[in-house]
């Protein structure tokens, strides 16, 4: 008899069952694993990306204002006694302070602070200031966390530890900012340093000067005798064909290359180029600056200083504040406009003549072709112009008593003293011109002076912006210094 047998499959095993699970069940733990990890990592990475752009704030706004201080008052915190503080004076003289409290870096006044950045677990301030190493370089000297004389600070390096709170993770961070102070004290010898007043220059250029072709600068009538300066708050300077009978000064590099005398000192916040040129007074520049070559010895012999910047710090006079009139007054050829001491509108000269004796004059603008004569002066005259001193292209001359300005009359040197124009515009001057008195363009966000050929100043010229323009192929200027009568300035100056 025939056996028969089912034909359905084999089923899965109990056993075989179990294993498949555990295989599966190890699996899913490995790639859950996997998963977490990841989003561990993600997490982290997210919670440092966090906590960097948290301390890189605190320590941006930390930087740009303790740049701009004008004292530093107070390094230890008055609760703790700690270096996790800083109280200083801003550039509107205002007292601001950064603190460490309660985990977070708070920013505010003497009185009333807010959180900035945090949470923080450290706060650290170590001050630096310049010294010599005794071989006539310039180094950093370590001043400790609460330097005695604060004045001296020139470094401050900022430690800052940024934490995430539960997460135990930390992110320490640093900063180093270069602070200039308005004390002028002297590092080494502890004595201190008068500013420089702005009347005792020849030439200053805030941005500098821009002089393509001559310039000469001189006192009268002993050219060879100073006290004839020139100075800049720019970032560099370069000359072509430089006389200068005293001292330049520049915030940055100065380049000397094409035939320059100077019978007096230079002072460069930067580097040195020297090529060609004669200095017979001393040369200075501040470390980490350079001199190119090496080897050049300057009359008056070679000096590392600390930074010079202070030499230039809050020296300009702010712009004198007044409203200016409203209207046009045009002066046509051969007309005389002689107004009272007073307040005006714009001046349009039409080829006429601008009558201005003692006192004070306001003005919107002056523009146009006219000559500016100065009559009968004895106690002194002071001319503000809002906007823009412009030739437009035709000429503005400027005659004493009807004649024209001679460096050799000592009653038109004396005059020239008694002279005081304030630009608060722009300056443009065009043909060959002589101008005399002290002539400030004194506009913060312009106050350039451009001529467009040759000019001559008997007096000082000053300017916020770019004395000069490099894109004008003649322009040259010869400057026969006067110093300004002080009791003719404007209290601003004072």
């Amino acid at each position: 008899m025939k056996k028969i047998t089912n034909g359905a499959k084999k089923g899965i095993t109990l056993i075989e069952l179990m294993i498949a699970l555990v295989i599966l069940s190890l699996i899913g733990t490995a790639l859950v694993s996997n998963m977490q990890t990841g989003i561990d990592v993600w997490e982290t990475e997210n919670t440092h990306t966090e906590l960097l752009q948290n301390a890189v704030t605190g320590l941006d706004k930390m930087t740009r204002e303790l740049k701009q201080a004008t004292q530093i008052v107070s390094v230890i915190n008055p609760i703790s006694g700690k270096n996790d503080y800083i109280r200083f004076k801003d550039a509107n003289k205002t007292d601001k302070v950064f603190q460490f409290n309660n985990n977070y870096l708070e920013f505010g006044n003497a009185v009333t602070t807010e959180r900035l950045a945090g949470p923080i677990t450290k706060l650290e301030f170590k001050y630096f200031g310049y010294a010599n190493d005794g071989t006539g370089k310039t180094i950093l000297k370590d001043l400790g966390t609460n330097p005695e004389d604060k004045d001296k600070i020139r470094l401050i390096r900022i430690d800052m530890e940024a934490k995430e709170a539960g997460s135990g993770i930390s992110l320490p961070v640093s900063s180093q900012v270069a602070v200039l102070t308005e004390s002028l004290s002297d590092d080494d010898s502890g004595e201190e340093k008068d500013k420089i007043k702005l009347q005792n220059y020849a030439l200053f250029g805030f941005n500098g000067f821009q002089i393509k072709n001559n310039l000469w600068i001189g006192s009268y009538p002993e050219p060879n005798n100073p006290p004839a300066n020139v100075g800049s708050f720019a970032p560099g300077m370069i000359f072509n064909n430089l006389t200068l009978y005293g001292s330049v000064f520049a915030k940055g590099d100065i380049d000397l290359s094409n035939n320059d005398a100077i019978y007096g000192d230079v002072f460069s916040g930067g580097n040195v180029t020297v090529n060609k040129t004669t200095i017979t007074g001393s040369l200075n520049y501040a470390y980490p600056g350079t001199l190119s070559p090496e080897n050049y010895t300057a009359g008056g012999g070679n000096q590392v200083h600390e930074v010079l910047d202070e030499y230039f710090w809050n020296t300009l006079p702010k712009p004198y504040p007044f409203t200016p009139g409203t209207g046009t007054q045009k002066i046509n050829n051969k007309e005389v406009f002689a107004p009272n001491p007073g307040t005006y509108g714009d001046i349009e000269g039409k080829g006429g003549t601008l009558q201005l004796s003692n006192g004070e004059y306001y003005f919107n603008n002056v523009t146009g072709q006219m000559t500016i004569d100065i009559k009968n002066i004895s106690s002194g005259i002071r001319i503000f112009i809002a906007g823009n001193f412009d030739d437009k292209g035709n000429g503005i001359n400027m005659t004493i008593d009807g004649s024209p300005i001679d460096i050799n009359n000592p009653s038109h040197r004396e005059i020239a003293s008694l002279i005081y124009i304030e630009v608060q515009g722009n300056i443009s001057i065009t043909p060959n011109n002589i101008l005399a008195g002290t002539i400030y363009a004194s506009d913060p966000n312009e106050g350039n002076i451009v001529f467009k050929s040759s000019l001559t100043v008997v007096g000082a010229l000053y300017g916020m912006g770019v004395v000069g323009d490099t894109k004008i192929p003649n322009n040259s200027l010869t400057i026969y210094y006067i110093p300004a009568d002080e009791n003719n300035l404007p209290e601003t100056w004072k």
